[in-house]
């Protein structure tokens, strides 16, 4: 394998055609790394990083991508690290490998990393994929050390027989109550995105929802700055160019209650974002989008399942989709220093629990009142 390490972003261009070509053959797709949605999401959110892209070739072909960030510190410890790069949108860090060539290609990408980093912190990556099974046979077989250093669960939503059998085997039965009174609200439309002309409006009517809600007062809204508006613009125009787009939404009075969106990869999908209008609160209409795009994804030929793209906890997701997948982030000794650095690690878990309780305040003990004759 031949590893050619790519520095500046603009390299990347000539990359795109056969990096198109490896992402539709990868071992476990990954959306966010693809050029469509990493190109915008670089020029929005890279500046000012030492980004570091792996481009891994096979029998002269593009046969693995790695976005990484060059780092000077693994958990605390002055150590050379290359770390997956993400962005505040990005849940998903998974490498793209082809999938007949990736062994080959993850044990050569593992002999490159000796000469350029002393540790390897891979974020985001699914516990149960084929990535991490061809992970853990490369590691077995380099003899390179490794450590789970992080791991959570998400929601998955896993195709039924069709969307009505999914919707009645939902742990909140409630909400398919509250769907049928939806109407109470005022007059409701239910919508899918289906035409190019429209979706200008679409995009446009999230971007105003998200901004007039909790995420717009808190400045995370992606209409907040221009570089997060632009991102937005050119990643929803991406995958619908590709037919890879599916984004649902509720009017209600023919104003616009909110809007749903997530991007397709081969069998699979990752949710993206939802957005509502807090006007109608009482009526969950970011809760009811959800359940159409239950219904959408099951009127999708091919797709099996939907990651829900979420941090830990998410209550709302977890409501309504009953199934869960591991994420898990994964640390790798290259070099000596690395290792000494994963053999500390339970070490810094401990030290870091005990920190966090002595720092936790105590609580103020109850006065228990005197008794008093009557």
């Amino acid at each position: 394998m031949q590893a050619l390490e790519i520095r500046l972003v603009e390299d990347l261009t000539g990359l795109v055609p056969e990096w198109e070509n490896l992402a539709a053959n990868a071992l476990e797709p990954n959306p966010a790394y693809e050029p469509w949605m990493l190109l915008p999401a670089l020029e929005a959110f890279g500046g000012g990083q030492d980004l570091r892209f792996v481009a891994a070739y096979h029998g002269g072909e593009l046969a693995g991508f790695f976005p990484l960030k060059a780092e000077s510190r693994f958990r605390g410890l002055p150590l050379r690290t290359l770390a997956s790069w993400r962005h505040p949108h990005c849940m998903l860090c998974v490498p793209l490998v082809r999938a007949n060539v990736a062994p080959k290609v993850l044990a050569g990408f593992l002999q490159w990393t000796g000469a350029n980093t002393s540790v390897v912190d891979l974020s985001h990556l699914i516990a149960e994929g084929a990535f991490h099974q061809a992970l853990v046979d490369a590691l077995n077989e380099s003899g390179f050390t490794s450590a789970i250093s992080d791991a959570y669960t998400r929601p998955l939503l896993c195709r039924a027989k069709d969307a009505d059998t999914y919707l009645k085997s939902i742990p909140n039965r409630d909400l398919l109550r509250r769907e049928r009174r939806l109407g109470e609200a005022g007059q409701v439309e239910r919508l899918v995105l289906r035409s190019g002309e429209e979706l200008p409006r679409w995009i446009d009517e999230f971007l105003a929802l998200e901004a007039a809600g909790w995420k717009g007062r808190r400045g995370s809204a992606l209409a907040c700055s221009d570089a997060n508006r632009r991102f937005a613009h050119e990643v929803f125009t991406g995958a619908f160019e590709r037919g890879r787009l599916l984004m649902v939404g509720i009017d209600i009075d023919g104003r616009p209650a909110a809007r749903c969106s997530a991007f397709t990869a081969g069998a699979g999908a990752i949710a993206f974002k939802t957005a509502y209008d807090e006007s109608f609160r009482r009526h969950a209409p970011g809760m009811m989008a959800r359940l159409d795009m239950i219904r959408a994804f099951h009127e999708r030929p091919g797709l099996e399942w939907m990651d829900s793209y979420t941090t830990a906890g998410n209550a709302a997701v977890e409501s309504v989709w009953k199934h869960r997948r591991t994420v898990q982030r994964v640390a790798i000794a290259a070099d000596a220093r690395g290792e000494a650095a994963l053999a500390l690690l339970p070490l810094m878990r401990l030290f870091k629990r005990f920190v966090g309780k002595v720092s936790r305040p105590r609580k103020t003990p109850r006065t228990i009142p005197s008794l008093r004759p009557a």
